[in-house]
Order: C-alpha cells, then sequence, then structure tokens
C-alpha cells in the first residue's frame, strides 16, 4: 500500500494527504520512504475502517510515522512504535509534514499476509 506526493516543481506542502486502502489483511513488516533529492519531510500514517456505504471515514487510529532527514531513501524494518495490524478495508492515510527541498516522494507500507 503506498502513496505518491507531488510538489510540481516546488517543495511538497505540509499537510498533503492520500488515501489508499488496504486489499489485505496482515501486518506491517517495512516502511519505505523515497524523495527526490536530499532534504527533510515526515509521512505520518493513519488507518480507518469505514463501513461500506460510509459518508466520512470515521476516526483513525495511528500506525506510525517515517521521515528522511537530508537524505533521499529510508528503509524502515524496526517499526518501533508502530500498530502494525492491518485489516482488508481498512483506509491509510499519508500525511506530510516538516519538508525541506523535497519536491516528489513514495512512501511504501509493506504488508506481511496474515
Amino acid at each position: 500500500v503506498g502513496a505518491g506526493f507531488d510538489g510540481q516543481g516546488s517543495a511538497i506542502q505540509s499537510g498533503s494527504v492520500v488515501y489508499a486502502p488496504v486489499t489485505n489483511s496482515g501486518n506491517v513488516s517495512s516502511v519505505l520512504l523515497v524523495g527526490n533529492t536530499s532534504g527533510n519531510i515526515t509521512i505520518t500514517i493513519n488507518k480507518f475502517n469505514p463501513t461500506s456505504g460510509a459518508t466520512g471515514l470515521g476516526g483513525s487510529t495511528g500506525v506510525g510515522g517515517i521521515s528522511l532527514d537530508t537524505g533521499i531513501f529510508k528503509h524502515d524494518t524496526t517499526l518501533t512504535g508502530f500498530t502494525t495490524a492491518v485489516s482488508e478495508g481498512d483506509v491509510l492515510s499519508f500525511t506530510t509534514s516538516g519538508i525541506t527541498s523535497v519536491s516528489t516522494a513514495s512512501c511504501k507500507v509493506q504488508i506481511t499476509l496474515s
């Protein structure tokens, strides 16, 4: 499950959000973040569990976060502080903050099926 951000030639806006559906139940086993240039960006990941036909996502549960600090790539497999269980039908949100210089970035959550 992943999200891409594009600042259209400028630094990505803080507070940008991408939503992505979870299609299989399992546990988060790693998170990868890559940016186009050395800089800073933090992605906060939250989980929603809406019901079919819902008009809103409802309340969220924090999953975790990942940051680049003056680098272009990070692969986190320790997942310190993460809530790793996800279920089919959940929706993950990816929200940006703390951005300097990075104009495109991609974040991928790897899920090991249960």
